[in-house]
């Protein structure tokens, strides 16, 4: 995916956030640990959730702010395509998953802060501050959940 535009890296998240959903359950199917299976199929139905938020500012953005231009971050920090999934989770324990995504995730936020500092309108600082914090916000549901897991 080429990404050009703030909406295309909205897209691209909701995308990032379905495949992951899709590949957590499908993972969550194989894995041998029973833990592992649970915390994967948690974790694919959060992100399938985050993919449908995701989507929902895709849908009530502002066009004028989604059509803004940027490609500064990315000649800096390009994104690497996750348009497959070989089965990463598979043999991972439960520690190694968790580290995995929520690094994962915390590559988005670092991309939407760097977006936020360098905004030139309100509406776009608005935009890319909501994206973040409704990332960072999930980060900490996910970290509560996982914790949870490790005290069954």
């Amino acid at each position: 995916m080429t990404i050009k535009t703030l909406g295309d890296i909205v897209n691209w998240t909701r995308e990032f956030h379905q495949q992951l959903a899709e590949c957590t359950e499908h993972c969550s199917q194989e894995n041998k640990n029973e833990r592992a299976q649970m915390m994967l199929t948690y974790l694919s139905q959060h992100e399938a959730r985050l993919s449908e938020v995701v989507a929902g500012f895709e849908k009530l953005g502002q066009k004028k702010v989604l059509e803004t231009w940027t490609n500064e971050y990315f000649n800096l920090h390009p994104i690497l395509a996750r348009e497959s999934c070989d089965a990463p989770f598979l043999e991972m324990r439960s520690d190694d998953i968790i580290d995995s995504i929520l690094s994962q995730h915390e590559e988005i936020i670092e991309l939407y802060k760097f977006l936020e500092d360098r905004a030139e309108t309100s509406s776009t600082r608005d935009l890319m501050k909501s994206l973040r914090e409704l990332e960072r916000n999930e980060v900490l549901l996910m970290a509560q959940a996982i914790n949870r897991f490790a005290d069954m």
